[in-house]
């Protein structure tokens, strides 16, 4: 009996250790998956045209981005994806404003000079594009029915 117990401690005391430890790792990465570094974005010299704003979103997150006006009343909102920012999206805001859209580069909650603690894989990110919109839509350079957005993952 005795060495039946020694033997179930022996067995299963390095199989809890093992849990703990994949448990720690997992926890340890899935904080990797939620908080992002935040970069400072630099306007590149050939979006002289752009300005910084300020966007607020419904649950009052403040997102940060660049506006640059449209030329042919039409705009695009430009979303990043996971871990990235508006500076990777400066390759596709090229083409649209060079097209003469207007376009809105922004950093999701959480990501790049946004303010937010976490991402929520989509769930309130909604929000942040809805604000994106919205903004958009009453500049006085964009008819209203000519926004578009675009998301990158």
């Amino acid at each position: 009996m005795r060495w039946g117990r020694l033997l179930g401690v022996l067995v299963v005391l390095p199989c809890l250790l093992v849990a703990l430890a994949l448990f720690g790792r997992a926890a340890w990465r899935s904080e990797q998956y939620f908080h992002y570094p935040k970069p400072v974005a630099v306007l590149p010299a050939d979006f002289a045209s752009a300005r910084e704003v300020t966007l607020r979103t419904e649950d009052g997150v403040e997102l940060r981005g660049w506006y640059v006006p449209s030329r042919n009343k039409a705009a695009w909102v430009l979303a990043h994806g996971l871990s990235q920012t508006r500076m990777d999206l400066l390759p596709e805001a090229r083409v649209l404003r060079d097209a003469g859209y207007g376009v809105l580069l922004f950093d999701l909650r959480a990501h790049g000079q946004s303010g937010g603690e976490t991402s929520t894989w989509g769930d309130k990110e909604r929000m942040d594009v809805r604000a994106a919109l919205e903004f958009v839509r009453t500049q006085p350079d964009v008819d209203p029915a000519r926004v578009g957005a675009l998301g990158f993952s």
